[in-house]
């Protein structure tokens, strides 16, 4: 898929990605780059970020890969480990494609704040559902 053209049809998207605010910064066949900018309903009540919000940034993300190469998938089971606490402006997540199977496929994200200091890791099994 083009990633402009994945770009643009991403941005479309009037659900739970958009209602969250999570945008796009750079995707290709075995990786991609996620952002959010934390607004102050993304927080908890500590004041930082909620880990629902990172868990849902880096699902979106490991779960765009297969996506953008034109394979729909669900999540089938996915672990966060949160490092640090995310009092950041921007969080960025990196995924990478770990495995890429007939029926389930493997990834592992990276989420940081803008100096790129790591704040969460995830990996995540998905199922294709269209087998593409």
């Amino acid at each position: 898929m083009n990633k402009d053209i994945f770009i643009e049809g991403f941005s479309k998207d009037k659900g739970f990605i958009k209602k969250l605010g999570i945008s796009v910064k750079d995707i290709n066949e075995t990786e991609a780059t996620f952002y959010i900018k934390l607004k102050d309903y993304h927080l908890n009540p500590v004041g930082i970020a909620h880990g629902g919000v990172l868990y849902s940034l880096a699902d979106t993300t490991m779960g765009a890969i297969p996506f953008y190469n034109k394979n729909q998938c669900v999540t089938v089971n996915a672990t966060i480990n949160y490092l640090r606490a995310c009092d950041t402006k921007t969080v960025y997540c990196t995924a990478k494609e770990v495995k890429k199977g007939k029926n389930l496929s493997f990834y592992e994200a990276k989420l940081t704040n803008e100096e790129g200091i790591v704040l969460a890791t995830a990996i995540g099994t998905y199922m294709n559902i269209d087998n593409k």
